[in-house]
């Protein structure tokens, strides 16, 4: 009887938990990842600093 309880709580949890969760994701519109003329874009740098935790980094 008791394992059966305790079965049947966890079920109620996990129902519980898919029925709060959050929605899925949408996909974005169409052409949202594709450059535009115009739009200045990012650039990406990198630094590289001396640590004593794990050893000297080379220069990028």
């Amino acid at each position: 009887m008791r394992k059966q309880l305790s079965l049947l709580a966890g079920l109620v949890l996990l129902a519980t938990h898919a029925a709060l969760a959050q929605p899925t994701v949408k996909e974005g519109p169409a052409g949202f990842d594709q450059p535009k003329a115009g739009v200045a874009t990012g650039r990406l740098d990198s630094i590289s600093y001396p640590s004593s935790i794990v050893g000297p980094v080379p220069p990028v």
